[in-house]
């Protein structure tokens, strides 16, 4: 994944790859469109140095961001 999308964003939800993004804009716009037919879904920056650590979760129809080295 490093190799060909570092620095992409990268939607996962309900154990499938939503999709690759040049910007988080239109990782966002994916993660909106699921609506409610995802329960849990994470939104993430492919190669982000650790230390930042951060991704987004969506809960039930609300996103927020969490640290991942707080999970």
């Amino acid at each position: 994944m490093r190799k060909n999308h570092l620095g992409k964003f990268m939607v996962i939800a309900e154990d499938r790859l939503v999709g690759v993004f040049e910007e988080k804009k239109e990782a966002l716009e994916a993660l909106r469109s699921l609506g409610s037919s995802a329960s849990h879904a994470i939104l993430t920056q492919v190669g982000v140095d650790e230390e930042r650590g951060a991704e987004l979760e969506w809960w039930g129809g609300s996103i927020g961001s969490q640290s991942a080295q707080n999970t």
